[in-house]
């Protein structure tokens, strides 16, 4: 998809919308976006078992490209089970923008994997993410960021509605990288941010070198 296209993939009513055990031989396994086209999903949207060889295990993102996951009323996205070998469900660049409001990315059922690198979840370089009332749960990453890596990119995250997981260490307590550090979420470079507020290890924190939010963070 390309060139300012926008596809809305969503499920509002009794019966699940399901991304499927797809396969991408590069990037992308379920979907690939160029030149600022979006995704659009909400409610009960399935994303699971879907693998690309390169990078995003779900998603692939460049070029000013975006995609959007919501819940409605009382349903919301529900991705477990992806990897690739940066960014198991997403990875975006060049300008591209990750929005969650609202979504469970690894479920109990699984996490998401970065097999050979970075971001279990998401993968970042120069883009943004805005995170608001997701959870993130059991992903791993081989490197860093077993949740989120973000790279010369901004970081928003608002955990505030995440109270029912606080117990849990409110932001990914489960997941981890699988080397060098055990970090949840990972973020690198100067000209990149990452904001946190609610139950989350830092506050209004300006990025360093080398940055993370530890797996155990409440």
């Amino acid at each position: 998809m390309t060139n300012n296209a926008y596809v809305q993939l969503y499920a509002t009513g009794s019966y699940p919308l399901n991304l499927k055990t797809n396969r991408a031989g590069v990037n992308g396994g379920a979907a690939y976006a160029n030149n600022g086209a979006t995704f659009d999903l909400y409610g009960l949207v399935n994303a699971n078992g879907n693998q690309a060889v390169g990078n995003g295990g779900v998603f692939y993102l460049s070029g000013s490209s975006s995609v959007w996951l919501d819940d409605w009323y009382n349903t919301r996205p529900q991705i477990w089970s992806n990897q690739a070998q940066n960014g198991g469900v997403v990875y975006a660049q060049a300008g591209s923008a990750i929005t969650c409001d609202g979504a469970d990315v690894g479920t109990g059922v699984g996490g998401n994997s970065a097999t050979a690198g970075s971001g279990g979840a998401f993968y970042l370089s120069s883009s943004t993410l805005t995170d608001n009332n997701c959870v993130f749960r059991d992903n791993q990453a081989t490197l860093n960021g077993g949740a989120i890596a973000g790279y010369t990119s901004t970081l928003t995250i608002d955990a505030d509605y995440l109270a029912l997981a606080a117990a849990m260490g409110a932001v990914d307590r489960f997941s981890r990288a699988r080397r060098r550090r055990r970090d949840a979420i990972h973020w690198q470079a100067s000209a990149a941010a990452c904001t946190a507020t609610g139950p989350i290890a830092i506050q209004t924190a300006p990025a360093t070198a080398g940055r993370s939010i530890p797996t155990e963070a409440r």
